[in-house]
């Protein structure tokens, strides 16, 4: 019987901790979101490279195998064929 009792305060150490985890979480994102609250400051953190091609990719996630993803897949290959373009461009001056 005690090792049921031992399981069930380990389930609530681990319920607890992961409630805390939760609101830590929570609360960093919030500071986060706090702290890039200029519109500008927002467009510049989209613009990084990075985070532009995980936005994509988010959006490829959400939108699945529907048509809002395959017109995201060629808007991707414009993209990048644009950025290959401009950079074979720049390499010749």
């Amino acid at each position: 019987m005690s090792s049921g009792n031992e399981l069930a305060a380990r389930k609530q150490i681990l319920l607890a901790r992961s409630a805390f985890y939760r609101a830590s979480l929570q609360h960093h994102a919030q500071a986060l979101r706090h702290s890039i609250a200029t519109p500008k400051t927002a467009l510049a953190f989209a613009a990084l490279p990075g985070v532009r091609s995980a936005i994509f990719s988010a959006l490829l996630l959400f939108a699945g195998r529907g048509r809002l993803a395959r017109w995201l897949r060629g808007a991707m290959g414009v993209v990048a064929a644009a950025r290959m373009a401009q950079r074979f461009f720049a390499a010749r001056r």
